[in-house]
């Protein structure tokens, strides 16, 4: 009889996990996640092969790390739900920080997640239905407060989860020849037309809009 395998031991430690994926994230961001091996990343991290398979069991494990960390980092949800905001700050913080979040994942991995990962990739596209859910209950809020323009809300906040899910697309980028910063920033102008029913709203968030490009540096490169 031969000799029954040994199964190795795991630390599993939550705090070395996220240091290692943190560190990591920078590197995936510019150079993507496929063609990097465990010899790599462990190169990367500074520690032997053997010390990174006892936290990640694999690279699939690592790649369902980062795109849970791109996912959290986003924070949708709690900013639809902060009621102690104004209407306009909440839909245009949703904005930024979708913005953020298109300009922090990268083309590459997006490019990737969808081609090579599609189980990640899905992860990405279920995010934003529940997003869609919650801007059905945030929308319905701003018409009953008289902010939003009485549009319904189902059409709308579908408009808004495909319109999303377009751009974060990067064929559709490439096909068009749009960056993200132009896409969004057409995507959103257009929407305030119909959206705040007082023309003052649109005003200031044109406004907010401008400053948020023109402060953030990163969108030269976009």
């Amino acid at each position: 009889m031969g000799r029954k395998p040994v199964e190795k031991k795991r630390s599993l430690d939550p705090a070395i996990r996220q240091q290692w994926l943190e560190t990591l994230r920078p590197y995936c961001q510019k150079n993507g996640i496929r063609r990097i091996t465990m010899d790599e990343i462990a190169s990367l991290l500074g520690v032997s092969k053997a010390t990174l398979y006892e936290h990640f069991s694999s690279k699939e494990d690592i790649v369902s790390a980062l795109t849970e960390i791109f996912l959290a980092n986003l924070n949708l949800i709690s900013i639809l739900r902060d009621s102690g905001q104004p209407f306009l700050d909440r839909y245009l913080n949703l904005f930024f920080q979708t913005i953020r979040f298109t300009a922090e994942i990268s083309t590459v991995v997006l490019q990737e997640l969808k081609k090579y990962y599609p189980q990640h990739w899905q992860k990405v596209l279920e995010f934003h239905r529940h997003v869609e859910q919650e801007s059905i209950r945030f929308i319905q809020q701003g018409i009953q407060a008289g902010v939003f323009s009485r549009i319904n809300p189902v059409i709308l906040s579908l408009m808004n989860s495909r319109v999303i899910e377009a751009i974060l697309d990067p064929d559709f980028l490439m096909q068009t020849g749009m960056t993200f910063k132009q896409a969004f920033a057409d995507f959103f102008q257009v929407q305030s037309l119909g959206l705040f029913a007082d023309p003052k709203e649109r005003l200031k968030m044109k406004t907010k809009i401008d400053k948020f490009f023109s402060e953030m540096n990163l969108y030269k490169q976009l």
